[in-house]
């Protein structure tokens, strides 16, 4: 669909943008040989996990895995802890 700036052109000039100067790499960059870049955070621990398929039983759970009272994990599947029950205002019917 064509509007009326392409047939005729803008009503007014645009301004000229401005130009910047080229964003050339640092010259110390060009003779670096290695360069590692490790980022990690306190935020990385809850990520951990067992190399392979070692699991730990429910009972040494807890003082197997380290900081685990740090990280408030909240998550909880239903499977797990039975479905969840409906609230108060379903409970009674009677009142419907």
């Amino acid at each position: 669909m064509m509007n009326f700036e392409d047939r005729v052109g803008p009503a007014r000039p645009r301004a000229a943008r401005p130009t910047y100067p080229p964003l050339d790499p640092p010259a110390w960059f060009r003779d670096a040989k290695l360069g590692v870049f490790i980022h990690w955070g306190i935020y990385s621990v809850p990520a951990w996990a067992e190399p392979g398929s070692a699991t730990v039983p429910v009972e040494d759970a807890y003082a197997h895995h380290h900081y685990a009272e740090w990280y408030a994990n909240t998550v909880r599947t239903p499977r797990q802890h039975g479905p969840t029950p409906p609230p108060a205002a379903l409970r009674n019917r009677d009142d419907l």
